[in-house]
C-alpha cells in the first residue's frame, strides 16, 4: 500500500509541475509542443540523473521520484497529440518535432547520468 501512495502522491505532484510548465509557456503566447518538448527533454534528463542515484526499481525514492513525479510530468501522450497535429497541418514540422524530441530526450538522459557519475551537479 505504501508503494501506491508514494506513487500516487508523486504522480499528482508531476502532474502539478506539468501543468505549471504549460501555463507558463502558454502565458508567453508559445504553443503547446514547446511546453510538451520541453517537459519530455527535462523529464528525460532528470530520469537519467535519478537512475544513477537510485538505481533500485523497487525503492521508496525511485517510486516516489522516477515513477510518481516524473511519469507525472512527462506526456508522451501529450507529444503524440501534438505531434499528430503539427503533422497534420504539415508533415514536415511534425517530423522535426518527434526527431527534436526524441533525439534531444535521449542526449537530456545521457547527460543527466553522466553528469551524476562523473560527480557533475548533483554528485553526493
Amino acid at each position: 500500500m505504501i508503494r501506491l501512495l508514494l506513487v500516487g502522491v508523486g504522480g499528482a505532484g508531476g502532474a502539478i509541475l506539468r501543468y505549471g510548465v504549460a501555463v507558463g509557456i502558454g502565458a508567453l503566447g508559445w504553443q503547446s509542443p514547446l511546453a510538451t518538448g520541453l517537459v519530455n527533454v527535462v523529464g528525460c534528463f532528470a530520469m537519467g540523473a535519478l537512475v544513477q542515484v537510485v538505481p533500485e526499481r523497487l525503492s521508496a525514492a525511485y517510486l516516489l521520484l522516477g515513477t510518481g513525479v516524473l511519469g507525472g510530468f512527462t506526456t508522451f501522450s501529450a507529444f503524440a497529440l501534438d505531434a499528430s497535429s503539427l503533422a497534420g497541418s504539415s508533415r514536415a514540422s511534425g517530423a522535426v518535432y518527434v526527431a527534436a524530441s526524441v533525439v534531444l530526450g535521449l542526449l537530456a538522459f545521457q547527460t543527466g547520468r553522466w553528469l551524476v557519475s562523473s560527480g557533475g551537479a548533483g554528485s553526493p
